[in-house]
């Protein structure tokens, strides 16, 4: 999944949960540590998508995952 969208949260358990949520909808997402793709957030997590980034930021708002960044795509 080179070059596919990071979707940056703020705790493993965001990821975690946002993984879960966008597969349960059809996206393929792999939880990433923020540190390989960024170092901005420190510790925290991102979450590689392949599908379009505006869909899984909104199934995440849905649920009240805030995305605080989008790296790539």
């Amino acid at each position: 999944m080179a070059n596919k969208p990071v979707l940056i949260v703020r705790s493993i358990t965001n990821a975690m949960r946002g993984q879960k949520l966008l597969e349960n909808q059809g996206v393929t997402a792999y939880i990433v540590r923020n540190s390989d793709v960024s170092g901005r957030y420190g510790c925290g997590f991102g979450i590689k998508i392949d599908a379009p980034v505006d869909r899984a930021v909104d199934i995440l708002a849905d649920e009240g995952i805030r995305v605080v960044e989008v790296i790539g795509g």
